[in-house]
C-alpha cells in the first residue's frame, strides 16, 4: 500500500470508529486467473495486507475476502454484510450532534496529517539548501508543496454545514421527482438519492487525505 492508501485507511477507521470495525469488509479486487496469482506471489502479498496493513482492523472484527469479478462472489459479500446489525458510525454520531467536520475524530485527523506534511516540507526544504543539486528532492519538494495548498483550500469546506446541505439537496431532488411522476417517490427512489448525497459527504472528507 503507498502512503496515500494508508493515510485512506487511517481516515475509514476514524469515519467507522473501533466499535464498528465488525461491520467493515476489507474486500480486495482485479484477481487474475490462479496461475497468475503463483506467478506474482498474490497470494504473498494478500497475506501483507493482513500482517502489516489491516491486522488491527481484523482483530477488531472487521472481515477479509476476495472480490472474484463474477455475481457470485459479489452476492456472498453482500450476504454477509446484511447479516451484520445496523450501526451509527462515530462520525455520524458526531455530526449529529452538530460538530463541523473539522471538529470530528476525522475531521481532526485532516488537519493534523496536513500539519505533519508541513514539517516534513519544511525540513525537505532546508535539505534542499544544502542540497540545491538534487533534482528529485527539489520535485519531492515542490510536490509536497503544491498537496499541501491544495488541502488548506479543501479544509475550508470542513466548517460547513455539510449535512444540512446534504439534506436540502434530499428535499429539493424529492420535490422534483414528485412534479415528474406526479406521484410520491418509491423506496427505491429515496435509497438512490440517498447513496448518491451520502456519497457527496463522504468524498468532502475523503477528498482531503
Amino acid at each position: 500500500m503507498t502512503g496515500e492508501a494508508v493515510r485512506q485507511l487511517e481516515m475509514l477507521k476514524r469515519i467507522c470508529g473501533a466499535e464498528n470495525w465488525g461491520n467493515v469488509m476489507l474486500v480486495t479486487t482485479k484477481w487474475p486467473p490462479k496461475e497468475f496469482q503463483q506467478k506474482y506471489n498474490l497470494a504473498v502479498r494478500e497475506g501483507d495486507l493482513r500482517r502489516d496493513y489491516w491486522r488491527e482492523m481484523i482483530r477488531g472484527g472487521s472481515k477479509m475476502c476476495r472480490f472474484e469479478d463474477n455475481q457470485s462472489s459479489a452476492q456472498s459479500i453482500i450476504r454477509s454484510l446484511m447479516q451484520k446489525q445496523p450501526v451509527v458510525f462515530t462520525l455520524q454520531k458526531e455530526m449529529a450532534k452538530g460538530q463541523p467536520l473539522a471538529k470530528t475524530t476525522a475531521g481532526a485527523f485532516v488537519i493534523s496529517e496536513r500539519h505533519q506534511d508541513e514539517e516534513r516540507h519544511a525540513q525537505m526544504a532546508q535539505d534542499l539548501k544544502n542540497k540545491p543539486d538534487d533534482k528529485g528532492l527539489s520535485e519531492d519538494v515542490e510536490t509536497l508543496q503544491v498537496s499541501i495548498e491544495k488541502r488548506r483550500k479543501n479544509e475550508e469546506k470542513l466548517d460547513e454545514d455539510v449535512a444540512g446541505a446534504v439534506e436540502n439537496e434530499l428535499k429539493t431532488t424529492m420535490k422534483e421527482e414528485f412534479k415528474k411522476q406526479g406521484r410520491h417517490p418509491t423506496v427505491t427512489n429515496i435509497i438512490t438519492w440517498l447513496l448518491s448525497v451520502g456519497l457527496f459527504t463522504a468524498n468532502v472528507v475523503l477528498a482531503f487525505t
